[in-house]
């Protein structure tokens, strides 16, 4: 086996796979190591299996949906735009499709398409996959870069770190990126989960479990600025999931992180109607059905297990009956705020290795956002999930693996 590269790419998920390609197609010889026995395991589970590789839109819209990140990745962003990344995999005849949200899908539906495009195109342009090895160590500097494993002495010119962070560990992420960068002298900003289920201080949700409700609008506090997501809510064992808990774990991911015992949020479950049109709403259909249990009532908005939740708490706990003709004006207010304003007490994120991102990593101050070369020592260069930037669900994640891993991969190459 040939032991000297002029790049050598640690991790082949998204962000490695692409650094190679990019890097072999600049002319560089490029060694991709990966500890899993096939490269792109982490890939194969993204977008509930179908692999969300980008979402629509233009840059400066992705820019702002990456907040606070945005700065850092605009360069990225241009060297390899979510426009670049739908022209590469239709250039490898993988047809793409957006959905309703604005979501890019591969057509066929399979992850293992995008997967085996990447694998097939880092092959043909020469890139050496290296599968089932371990890096233990990475040292050196300035052109001159030792790469071991377990049966292997690899050298190289430069080296690109893409190990991911360390949620769901199952598919290798296990923070050997971290210990890397560390070893150079980098500072990793705490890992925290990101995109993940939120827990709940209340036990009810957990009678929901497995219900979807939406589109609702969550509402937070964050330093006194208000926090609102818009989506479907799924309830779970301990709490909220689904896309609309997800995202709002994200904005709420930095309170976590620095310490905060338990965040209160409010559900608004019938976001389409605003108070007036809602106690309208609630009033026709009290005089429509005077005889009819409150319950049979709501239920014609929110789903009935939502519906018996909200009416158990209008009516204290107790289980005494309230019907449309005896629904007081104060019922009918404390209606309306439980089901426009429901509150719930957030206790903190549903562990990390449960997320699909993980917050933090290597700090951004430390890596040139122009080439992701690391500022500390040249010829070291970082992509993906091992940085300190993540992005909502829904594509961007995968279109930062796939911009900064261009990046590197392009940078590596020319400066070999």
């Amino acid at each position: 086996m040939d032991l000297h590269h002029d790049i050598i790419i640690i991790g082949a998920g998204p962000a490695g796979l692409m650094a190679a390609i990019s890097a072999a197609q600049a002319g560089g010889e490029v060694l991709l190591i990966e500890a899993n026995n096939e490269p792109g395991r982490k890939l194969l589970k993204t977008g509930g299996g179908r692999c969300n590789i980008t979402h629509t839109g233009d840059i400066d819209e992705f820019i702002a949906a990456y907040e606070p990140f945005g700065r850092f990745l605009r360069h990225s962003l241009h060297h390899f735009s979510p426009k670049n990344t739908l022209e590469f995999f239709y250039s490898q005849g993988l047809q793409t499709q957006a959905d309703t949200s604005g979501c890019v899908f591969p057509v066929s539906g399979r992850t293992t398409d995008v997967a085996n495009t990447l694998v097939h195109l880092a092959r043909h342009h020469g890139v050496k996959i290296l599968n089932s090895t371990k890096v233990n160590e990475v040292c050196g500097k300035g052109g001159e870069f030792e790469v071991i494993t377990p049966k292997y002495k690899f050298k190289s010119r430069s080296v690109i770190i893409a190990c991911g962070g360390i949620s769901w560990p199952q598919t290798g992420s296990t923070g050997d990126g971290y210990k890397f960068a560390r070893i150079f002298g980098h500072k990793i900003v705490k890992p925290t989960a990101c995109l993940v289920p939120l827990i709940t201080q209340q036990a009810w949700p957990g009678t929901l479990a497995g219900l979807s409700v939406g589109p609702i609008t969550i509402t937070a506090e964050d330093n006194e600025k208000k926090i609102n997501v818009k989506d479907s809510l799924l309830f779970t064992h301990d709490g909220i999931g689904g896309p609309a808990s997800l995202e709002m774990s994200r904005k709420l991911a930095n309170k976590f992180a620095a310490g905060s015992e338990s965040v209160r949020i409010y559900i608004d479950l019938l976001c389409e109607y605003d108070r007036q049109r809602l106690e309208q709403v609630i009033i026709e259909k009290c005089s429509e059905n005077p005889r009819k249990e409150l319950l049979n009532i709501v239920d014609r908005l929110i789903p009935r297990a939502l519906a018996l939740t909200v009416c158990r708490q209008l009516a204290g706990g107790q289980s005494r009956d309230i019907c449309g003709a005896n629904l007081s004006r104060e019922s009918r207010k404390k209606l309306i705020e439980l089901l426009k304003n429901m509150p719930l007490d957030i206790i903190g994120p549903a562990p990390i290795e449960e997320a699909t991102v993980t917050r933090g990593g290597v700090d951004l101050t430390e890596i040139d956002d122009k080439t992701m070369q690391s500022r500390l020592i040249t010829g070291l260069y970082f992509s993906g999930e091992v940085i300190d930037a993540d992005g909502p669900c829904g594509g961007y994640n995968l279109q930062i693996a796939w911009s900064t891993g261009a990046l590197a991969g392009d940078c590596a190459a020319r400066a070999c």
